[in-house]
């Protein structure tokens, strides 16, 4: 089962879209989908000037603040 991924920007913080799958993310920006896995897994902080994040760990970071 892919997962969903949240990418913001590195240096806003701005959300910048919701991708279906790293492979489309890695498509869709023309990042290498180690890249964006490595940021997934805490391994570096950023891919290509932006910040990812697995879908479910983005939507308990915002139920914090409901």
């Amino acid at each position: 089962m892919t997962q969903k991924i949240i990418q913001f920007s590195a240096k806003t913080g701005k959300f910048i879209k919701k991708w279906d799958s790293i492979v489309q993310a890695s498509k869709g920006t023309s990042t290498n989908e180690r890249n964006i896995s490595s940021v997934l897994r805490k391994k570096t902080k950023t891919a290509n000037g932006c910040v990812w994040m697995y879908n479910e760990e983005y939507e308990k970071r915002i139920a914090i603040f409901k």
